[in-house]
Formats: structure tokens, sequence, C-alpha cells
């Protein structure tokens, strides 16, 4: 018997940040990074202001480059980073750039970029709500043995990209890019598709053993057609790497 999932999609919102992702403590390093002086002795509270201030200094481009430049290091060349910070102030480079590794972190460069230069693109992602369960006692075993519940569930991004894609349209792009992926092997990709991934596991009920909230956050471009109220069952492929 093949394991069988359940994915009730509940909530499909828009929002312009990820949560946490700029910690006071490295707010705080940035501020060092772009040479504000006495950043050590700024309050907590005050911290995203100062930066926000710091970065509007700068043409949008050199602020760009200078937020790609601190979270990125040695990892871009120079070049990439000036030819991307300009790249930035008028493209959705979170949902663009080549390489998919660095999508969400480019993703919280645009979000500081545009609370400091209003004028770029305003930085757009989807929160989905949903909940998952398992249909069959292979699924709910699979669960059990592959979701870490210390100290809060985990649950792999290749099996609810895997879901989600069920749900979505042939032609979506998730479905076109990613099909060799979704039907079998390695999807180490998924973990670039879905950026936050938090879950509660929830009381059995109505057959389904192992039931899970989850809240996703993923680039619109990969979730666009997903719509709220779509229920899937589907028998994924396990591989969760």
């Amino acid at each position: 018997m093949l394991p069988s999932f359940e994915l009730i999609v509940t909530t499909v919102a828009t929002v312009a940040e990820l949560p946490n992702a700029w910690p006071d403590d490295q707010i705080r390093a940035l501020l060092v990074h772009l040479k504000f002086e006495d950043a050590a002795a700024i309050e907590a509270s005050e911290l995203k202001s100062y930066a926000v201030m710091a970065l509007q200094d700068l043409e949008d481009h050199e602020a760009g480059a200078a937020l790609l430049d601190f979270l990125f290091r040695d990892e871009l060349t120079a070049g990439k980073k000036a030819n991307l910070g300009e790249e930035m102030t008028k493209e959705p480079c979170w949902e663009e750039y080549a390489e998919l590794d660095c999508h969400e972190r480019i993703f919280n460069v645009h979000t500081m970029l545009n609370q400091s230069h209003d004028q770029t693109p305003v930085p757009e992602i989807h929160r989905i709500e949903a909940v998952l369960s398992s249909l069959n006692e292979a699924a709910a075993d699979w669960l059990t043995e592959h979701c870490c519940e210390t100290p809060t569930p985990s649950l792999p991004e290749s099996l609810l990209v895997r879901c989600i894609a069920a749900g979505l349209p042939d032609n979506a792009i998730l479905n076109r890019l990613f099909e060799d992926q979704i039907q079998s092997g390695a999807f180490a990709e998924a973990a670039y598709i879905l950026w936050q991934i938090e879950a509660t596991e929830l009381p059995a009920e109505d057959g389904r053993a192992k039931r899970f909230s989850v809240s996703l956050y993923s680039p619109i471009r990969w979730t666009g057609d997903l719509e709220e109220g779509t229920t899937v069952t589907c028998e994924p492929h396990l591989g969760t790497r």
C-alpha cells in the first residue's frame, strides 16, 4: 500500500516579508557593515529605523549592492553584486535570478531595500495555511518515522512541494520546470521553493491518524495558481532530499 496524503489549503495570502528575516543581531551587524557609528549602542526597538536611514544615504542601486555584499559576502563577485543591485531597483529578482538557492536571501534584501527606497519593487510572496493529513496507515507510519517532533514537527519540503504540485494545473510553472523531480528521485530544489515551514501537530480525526497544521512561505511564481479551499489527495514520491 502506497502512503496516501491529504492537503487542504485554508488560506493563501500575500505578504511583504518573511518572519524573523532580519533579527536584531543581524541588523546591528548590517549597521556595522554600513560603517554606522555607535551601532552597538542603539536600542533594539530602533535598529530597523537606523538601518533604513543608513540605506537612505545611498542611491537605491548602491543600497542594494551593499545589502547583497552583507548577506552574500564572497559568494558573489563584486561585479555580480553591483549588477544585481542595479537590477533590483526595477525587477523582482527574488523570482528571476538564475541561482535558485539565492532567492530567499535576495528577497530579504528586497524587503529592506523597499523599506528604504520605496520606488523599488514591492516584495511579495505567498503565506499558505494548510492542513496535511495521513489517509492510510502507510502515510501515518511514514510521518511518524520522518517528521521530527522535537522541539517542533519538521515536515520535509519535498513532501509538501509534491502535494502542492498535485493541486496545481499540469501547465503550472512548478509542474513544468520540476516535472522529473516531482515524479521521482531526489528533490533538493524543494528547499528553495518553500522558504519557511512552520508545523504544529493536530489531534487525530476521522481516520487521519497524523495531522499537521502548516504555514508555508513561497514565491508567488511557484504557488500563484494555488487557491483557497483546494483539497488534494495524492500518493507522492517520498524521496526527501
